[in-house]
């Protein structure tokens, strides 16, 4: 090495992998920061969407689905398209955080559209507004596209 100086090229890689990775690492800040911890006296009851969806827990872990959007139900589907279903739900810790308290609705469905069906999918529990809603988020999180449930009682889900 002669002590020359860094080339400037050097510098701008570097500048450039650290924007990108705190962009990557910042991807799921919106939600992650807003996760909430959750009990089963919390999710227990009727939860809305403003798409007029709708999910029904029960205290014995089993839900019924009605009215939701496609999207919801499979990724693939027309967002267009109302499905309904049922199943058992659990309380599930998100996967970025394995050893974290549980933030998710897993949700495992035994039927689709009155078929049977082994489908599962999780809603994410988030604060908004100073309260609790379920998402379901279609595709990349960043990206804003998804599905608020909001307990019964708001202006979502009328009681």
């Amino acid at each position: 090495m002669t002590g020359d100086a860094p080339s400037p090229h050097r510098w701008w890689w570097l500048v450039a992998t650290v924007v990108v990775s705190v962009g990557l690492c910042a991807g799921y800040g919106h939600l992650q920061g807003n996760r909430r911890q959750l009990t089963e006296a919390q999710i227990v009851g009727t939860w809305c969407s403003a798409e007029g969806g709708e999910f029904a827990f029960g205290a014995d872990r089993t839900f019924t689905a009605g009215n939701l959007l496609g999207a919801v139900m499979r990724p693939a589907v027309d967002t267009d398209t109302r499905s309904s279903g049922a199943g058992t739900w659990r309380l599930a810790v998100a996967l970025s955080d394995r050893h974290g308290p549980p933030t998710e609705v897993h949700l495992g469905f035994r039927t689709l559209n009155g078929r049977p069906a082994a489908y599962t999918n999780n809603l994410i529990s988030v604060l908004r507004h100073d309260r609790l809603v379920l998402l379901y988020t279609v595709g990349d999180p960043d990206n804003g596209a998804e599905y608020q449930f909001q307990r019964s009682g708001t202006p979502f889900c009328p009681s």
